[in-house]
């Protein structure tokens, strides 16, 4: 199932009409179609030490 970004494309391209997402938005939601989500994880990053420029600290309590 398409959303309608990529179903506003498909009709422009490919069966040449020219409509907006706006009007395929609200055709799809009076008609009670959605398409399916994916949530996408997002990548952690990873901070390497040897990247880091950390200045050493004074142990307080070693003294």
């Amino acid at each position: 199932m398409y959303g309608y970004p990529r179903l506003t494309i498909l009709l422009n391209q490919k069966f040449s009409f020219n409509v907006s997402a706006g009007l395929i938005y609200r055709l799809m939601k009076e008609l009670g179609i959605q398409s399916r989500m994916i949530n996408r994880r997002k990548k952690r990053q990873v901070m390497i030490k040897s990247k880091l420029k950390m200045t050493p600290l004074y142990n307080f309590l070693s003294h």
